[in-house]
């Protein structure tokens, strides 16, 4: 029920003597840090309490080392600490136990996002990892003994309730949902479950809408989505994303036309919003994309798209509007008001709408 972390972590994901000390200097202070932390566990009673070193970003390099100094990884030190291994903060395994540590008695845990905030770019609007993707995934890392501890990183609980669920579910019950191409079957039951008063039609075409979107953004997440992302020239690559992003948008606007009344608010939050919304970004990122390279030979659709591109827009803040202030009487106000176009750095800095302007036809 408790794990105690041990271990020491620098300022801002520095090196915990900043850049002017050595490997070595790092590896040393840790090792003190850990020993300190261990004795005052022991005279507290709480020598034997399980303990958990997180290799985290620069904690990573301090375990393994370099040719100048040996890592945590030989030190008998954190021989009774289970070492909380990381993905890439994007889902997916920086590594896994090497065959003869694979085993080692404190064991294996993992630390996994479903969002997150920091280089090279934050992704913390709407879900955007497919559960298919988690699944193989986390199966990797099961069967390569990471089984003492999984710990996620949700962010906000509310965009990421699908993931979550899957991950604690994946978690508990491993036998059954471990199991290949069982993503689909699961999908399907937790949209029932949400869901009670659907017939199986509805509730399979909105299970459809979900997967559609996360695999959408799973795709490219939509922080990361810039007028520059898709080609214009190469293999029709931005009219696909355009069309892909025009059949999710109607798909949900189908859909939604059909829901009771008395589910609407759950149906807009789970399904309907993060699907139109991220059709409706990237909607919008291409369309700007097209403008910029057409505006400067003076042509009409240059005028087309500025009318376009602020539709996008509008529909953007209107989304956004209806998430915060109806759905479900406000209760989830603020909520999706994190910035979400087209970041210009691995934060919201500078994220703005796109500005397009009309231009003189000759």
């Amino acid at each position: 029920k408790n794990l105690i972390t041990v271990g020491m972590r620098g300022e801002r994901d520095s090196k915990i003597l900043g850049e002017d000390a050595t490997m070595k200097d790092n590896i040393d202070l840790l090792k003190k840090t850990i020993t300190d932390q261990k004795k005052i566990l022991a005279e507290n009673g709480l020598g034997d309490a399980p303990k958990v070193l997180a290799l985290y970003k620069e904690v990573e390099d301090y375990y393994y080392g370099d040719a100048t100094a040996e890592g945590l990884q030989t030190w008998d030190g954190i021989s009774d600490c289970t070492l909380l291994l990381s993905d890439d903060n994007f889902a997916n395994l920086r590594t896994v136990p090497s065959p003869e540590l694979k085993d080692r008695e404190a064991g294996w845990g993992i630390y996994y996002h479903f969002d997150y905030h920091g280089d090279p770019i934050s992704y913390e609007w709407v879900n955007s990892t497919p559960i298919t993707k988690a699944w193989e995934q986390l199966t990797s890392a099961y069967e390569y003994g990471i089984r003492k501890v999984w710990i996620c990183n949700v962010g906000d609980i509310r965009p990421v309730e699908l993931p979550l669920n899957y991950f604690m579910d994946l978690a508990y019950d491993f036998e059954t949902w471990s199991k290949p191409n069982k993503t689909a079957e699961y999908l399907n039951a937790w949209v029932s479950e949400q869901f009670p008063e659907f017939s199986s039609d509805l509730a399979s075409r909105t299970a459809k809408l979900i997967n559609d979107y996360t695999r959408f953004n799973g795709d490219r997440r939509p922080e990361a989505t810039h007028p520059s992302t898709f080609s214009l020239t190469c293999g029709n690559e931005a009219v696909t994303e355009l069309r892909r992003a025009d059949e999710l948008k109607n798909f949900a606007d189908s859909l939604y036309a059909e829901i009771p009344s008395s589910a609407r608010d759950k149906f807009y939050g789970l399904a309907y919003f993060p699907a139109a919304a991220s059709a409706n970004l990237r909607r919008m990122m291409i369309l700007e994309g097209i403008y910029e390279s057409v505006a400067s030979y003076k042509v009409t659709l240059a005028n087309d798209l500025v009318r376009e591109i602020k539709s996008c827009i509008d529909t953007d803040i209107e989304l956004v509007r209806r998430y915060n202030e109806e759905m479900s009487g406000g209760k989830w106000k603020f909520m999706m008001s994190s910035k979400h176009v087209n970041f210009q750095h691995w934060n919201d800095e500078d994220s703005v709408y796109p500005s397009p302007c009309e231009i003189a036809i000759a």
